[in-house]
């Protein structure tokens, strides 16, 4: 059976060499707080809690991953590096995607409040810096 540290070494390991960052987490005076958080490419951002197979979070770490899901975050729980590592990629793939969706010729298609295209003064559509 796989340790609960080789399934996250295995993770980050991925994470990093295809360019994002996995940080520890770490938060004095709270516990019970998921394992990583993952900064990756294109904003793709989720907190992950590691568990031996088979394993579930204790109550305490339910109760820590609801407080973060009802603000809008995203909490993961797996017992598979290989599942974590398909679910990084998808999210990683779709954010991608959605950035190609908003550009045309390497130029940015933004919409502002009233849903219209917002363009520069001459025209042209912004970019992305």
């Amino acid at each position: 059976m796989k340790l609960e540290k080789t399934i996250e070494k295995t993770f980050v390991n991925h994470v990093t060499t295809s360019g994002g960052l996995a940080l520890k987490f770490v938060s004095p005076g709270r516990r019970s707080v998921p394992d990583r958080l993952v900064l990756g490419p294109f904003g793709v951002s989720f907190f992950i809690e590691f568990k031996r197979p088979g394993e579930n979070p204790t109550l305490a770490q339910q109760v820590e991953h609801n407080r973060y899901r009802r603000r809008g975050h995203v909490v993961l729980v797996t017992d598979s590096a290989e599942q974590a590592i398909r679910i990084y990629d998808s999210l990683v793939s779709e954010a991608w995607g959605e950035l190609l969706d908003r550009t045309e010729g390497g130029r940015t298609r933004t919409k502002n409040v009233g849903g219209e295209d917002s363009n520069n003064p001459d025209g042209t559509p912004p970019t992305i810096l």
